[in-house]
């Protein structure tokens, strides 16, 4: 598998849609500060294919904030393309979708893969890659802390980690289901060999319980003879006691129906009876129709004159409720008239008054109070006196002249006064008298239970022919109902004397009786009794037949214990893991050798070895060291350092991945060192480099991930990963 193209939206810190197009990069650096974002690259790539990342929950993986996440990879395998599509949206129980599409070089139509369910789906990418989530990460993906794990550890320690990238855990987990597996088939056994116990104990049995069933039959036999002859003897009486009892209820029939005919015969007359007094009373009430029809024409009559008086009644209110009004109106203009004449003789009186005062003034003044000069005899007081009255005419006059216009009614007085003398006109041409509406009123309300008279009388003539029919149908009924009570008492006296004449003796059918049932009881006893010992040789029967299947059951539980003993004994530690251990080591020498030659150029070799001599020189300890012979010699592995231990790390590793990819069957063109370097020196980073560039003869793409500075410059192709308040971003250098 080799990835080409990536797309991320909300997933853990790219917030943002995201793209990485690795079409052309073979060597590449993954380069950014812790928490950049680098790991997630990686982890998203994972997260498409197989659903799986760091957390334990999808929903973890989603930006915060967001409500949903979509990861996009295409990816090469063995010349062809694909491409996956995973998206998770949260919810109250969350929804993931995912697609996946293949698509030939030559063609550039994306063909749908999926399978009827995802986790179909997911199979089918797994079957594609030949590789699981936990393969991928021993292999292909060296993840941080993860890439030297072996090498580091302990000598002591190796084997599991071997053990754990190999996952041969799962043989523990295997030899543990066998063994409860086991444990399950020994409890069955135990029942199966208890059931087996009992069920022999119940065959052993039959043959005592086939010599009591015998026995018993014929017991039964001869119950059954005694009792037919029994039942012969008791067969005359009991037709006899049977012919007595049909008699008696046959008269207890005539009887209860003399009862019931009597009862209807009753319920008839008194019917009959309450018929006849209401027709009297119909008959009384149609002699009245005369004197009701003449009382209810009265009422007709008195209806009609009723909404006469209601319609004047209603006609002089509203001529009245318009007098009212125009004599309210009208008193208001004459109100206003008047209030007017009464102002204008105020006027003219102050003027009057004003003039008085000014003239009794000149008597004893010495000068013209109009003029201001002094009199004289060409200017006398008289003269003065004589303007004052001139002055005040003058002023007096125009309101004498409106006073006397207004003693006069106005137009609209006049129009009101003509219009209230036709209204009264009106009212009296209606010619209401209210004591004669009373009056007539009064007689209609007095005359209201003649309607409901009225319709009696005519409820009655309807009912008067239903009557005669009903009282013709109960008189028939009732001549019916008394021949039958006679004929009934005719058959009950019949009945009585063939009574008398049935006799039985009850001493003798007694006896009998006693006998026919003693004789039931013993023969229902003993046919219990063979009944019970059938069953029971039934159950020995079966039993027999039981104990035969159940042995043949522990021969074969006993067969299958010992195949799961022998599984879990082959799945324990010194078993299948041991003989993987054993098989996969010279093969891994074998392959890390030949990636060590190409990276020491021919200058390192490493062997394994599993067991060491005791100090104490007696026998061998349980151990994984690792030997690495070179030019000065051979030494331990950790005896090395920089990029010595750098290259031998790396050919074990790789050699690994590879060994880890061809057992599934997969083909490696793909691999991501994360954080596989540790400190190296100058020396140290170039070996890396040059180590790097040789894999690339093995791997199609390598992808470096570090978040050290110092390794950028050693690497021609480099993908950024920077960090900020939006997430994380891509910046790709060639």
């Amino acid at each position: 598998m080799i990835p080409k193209y990536l797309n991320i939206e909300h997933f853990l810190s790219y917030r943002q849609s995201t793209e990485l197009d690795l079409r052309g990069l073979s060597l590449v650096l993954l380069s950014g500060d812790n928490g950049a974002g680098k790991s997630s690259l990686l982890e998203a790539m994972t997260w498409a294919l197989w659903g799986k990342a760091r957390s334990p929950s999808d929903d973890d993986l989603v930006s915060r904030g967001e409500t949903s996440m979509t990861v996009e990879l295409v990816f090469e395998e063995q010349g062809r393309e694909f491409r996956v599509l995973r998206q998770r949206t949260l919810g109250n129980r969350g929804k993931t979708r995912l697609d996946f599409w293949s698509r030939g070089h030559d063609s550039d139509e994306w063909l749908l893969q999926n399978g009827i369910s995802l986790r179909q789906t997911e199979a089918i990418i797994s079957e594609r890659l030949k590789l699981s989530y936990a393969t991928f990460t021993n292999s292909v993906y060296l993840r941080q802390g993860h890439a030297d794990e072996f090498t580091t550890k302990p000598a002591s320690e190796r084997k599991k980690v071997l053990a754990d990238i190999l996952d041969l855990e799962r043989f523990d987990r295997l030899a543990e289901r066998a063994r409860e597996e086991a444990r399950f088939k020994q409890q069955a056994m135990q029942l199966a060999e208890q059931r087996l116990a009992d069920t022999l104990t119940s065959a052993d049995m039959r043959e005592e319980l086939e010599t009591q069933g015998r026995a018993l039959k014929q017991t039964a036999t001869e119950q059954a003879t005694q009792t037919a002859a029994l039942e012969a003897a008791l067969q005359p009486l009991m037709a006899a006691v049977r012919e007595r009892s049909l008699i008696e209820q046959k008269l207890q029939y005539i009887e209860r129906e003399l009862s019931r005919q009597q009862r209807l015969k009753d319920e008839r007359t008194a019917t009959l009876r309450g018929i006849e007094a209401k027709q009297t009373e119909v008959q009384r009430l149609l002699e009245q129709q005369a004197a009701v029809q003449i009382r209810f024409e009265r009422i007709e009559t008195l209806t009609a004159e009723q909404k006469v008086w209601q319609n004047k009644a209603a006609s002089q209110r509203e001529l009245e409720r318009t007098l009212a009004e125009l004599r309210q109106r009208l008193a208001v203009l004459v109100g206003k008239r008047q209030t007017e004449t009464e102002a204008l003789k105020g006027q003219i009186a102050g003027v009057k008054e004003r003039q008085s005062k000014r003239a009794a003034a000149i008597s004893t003044s010495k000068q013209c109070p109009l003029c201001t000069r002094p009199f004289s005899t060409e200017h006398t007081a008289d003269q003065c006196v004589d303007a004052i009255r001139t002055e005040t005419l003058q002023q007096i006059n125009p309101l004498i002249t409106q006073v006397k216009a207004l003693s006069s009614p106005s137009a609209e007085e006049a129009a009101l006064t003509e219009t209230i003398s036709q209204t009264e006109d009106a009212r009296q041409a209606l010619n209401y008298r209210e004591t004669a509406h009373r009056a007539a009123a009064s007689e209609l309300e007095q005359l209201q239970p003649v309607v409901l008279e009225r319709e009696r009388l005519a409820s009655a003539a309807g009912k008067q022919q239903e009557l005669q029919t009903e009282q013709a149908q109960l008189t028939a009924e009732l001549g019916e109902l008394t021949e039958h009570l006679q004929s009934l008492a005719a058959e009950r006296q019949t009945v009585g004397a063939e009574l008398a004449a049935a006799s039985v003796s009850p001493q003798e059918q007694a006896r009998l009786s006693a006998e026919l049932s003693a004789a039931k009881a013993a023969t229902g006893s003993t046919e219990r009794e063979l009944g019970r010992i059938q069953g029971l040789l039934a159950t020995a029967v079966a039993s027999a037949q039981t104990a035969a299947a159940l042995t043949k059951q522990l021969t074969g539980q006993r067969s299958e214990l010992h195949v799961l003993e022998e599984f879990a004994q082959a799945c324990s530690r010194h078993g299948i893991p041991t003989l993987i251990l054993e098989e996969t080591l010279p093969l891994l020498e074998e392959r890390a050798n030949q990636l060590l030659y190409e990276l020491s150029g021919g200058t390192m070799t490493l062997t394994f070895e599993t067991e060491r001599a005791k100090k104490s020189g007696e026998g061998t300890i349980d151990t994984l060291d690792i030997l690495i012979a070179d030019l000065e010699g051979t030494r331990p592995y950790e005896l090395y350092s920089g990029g010595e231990a750098f290259r031998i790390n790396m050919a074990i590793r790789v050699a690994l991945s590879l060994l880890l990819a061809e057992r599934a069957g997969a083909e490696i063109e793909f691999l991501i060192i994360d954080e596989g370097f540790g400190a190296l020196d100058q020396a140290g980073r170039d070996a890396v480099v040059q180590v790097l560039n040789q894999l690339r003869t093995q791997f199609k793409q390598i992808i470096i991930v570090t978040h050290l500075l110092e390794f950028k410059e050693l690497f021609d192709q480099e993908i950024v990963v920077t960090k900020d308040e939006q997430g994380s971003h891509l910046t790709i250098r060639v």
